[in-house]
Formats: structure tokens, sequence, C-alpha cells
């Protein structure tokens, strides 16, 4: 059973969502503190919900027969699978650190870390 398509509309959903929160550059909403959290929500979710897309996809992609000439078709969707899960996973993952070093209030012992964000 290829349930591949039903864990892949989460991260797109959050991710499309989060990229249109990117989009708003208001003053007055940029300036809030809460914004930078919902922002960040929607970041780290839809990463760690590309692992599970990626993961069932993979699933799905060996129910293909060998041979098949949507292979090559899967493939090619494979790799922006991939690449898309690296992109939003270390934009999740810079957001993840901000967010801890915003909890800890800047009393990180390890500053490289502090520094991911400011890349």
């Amino acid at each position: 059973m290829n349930i591949h398509p039903i864990f892949v509309h989460f991260p797109i959903a959050l991710l499309t969502i989060y990229a249109l929160l990117e989009l708003i550059r208001f003053k007055k909403v940029n300036s809030q503190d809460y914004w930078f959290y919902i922002k960040a929500s929607f970041a780290i979710l839809g990463s760690l919900a590309t692992a599970t897309a990626l993961y069932t996809g993979s699933m799905a992609e060996d129910l293909i027969p060998r041979g098949n000439a949507t292979r090559h078709l899967v493939s090619i969707h494979s790799d922006w699978a991939v690449a898309a899960t690296t992109i939003f996973g270390v934009l999740g993952f810079c957001y993840l650190v901000e967010w801890i070093n915003k909890q800890w209030q800047g009393r990180l012992r390890n500053k490289s870390l502090a520094m991911v964000w400011n890349l």
C-alpha cells in the first residue's frame, strides 16, 4: 500500500505557509516578538515532516517494478525531494538553534551554535 501521498501534503502545506510568512515584510508585523516563533514553528515542523515524506517516498519507490518506464521520473522526483529536504532541514535547524538561543537569552555556551543563525 502506498501511503506516500498522505504524508507528502503536510510538509508542502507547512513549508508553503512558512514561505508566505517570510514574504510579509511589514515593519509592524516583523517587530512583534511572536512573529519569529510563528515562522520558526512552521519551518521546524515542515522540515521534520519532509523526513517522513522522504521515507515513505523511498518505500513507494520500492513498489515500482524494475524496468518500468516511470522509474526514471520517480528518480528525478526523489532527487528534488532530497534537495528540498536538505534545504528546509538546514533552515529548520537554524530556526531551532535561534529559538534555543532566545529561550536561554543568549547564554549558549557554544557561541558557534549561536552564530549559525547569523549566517
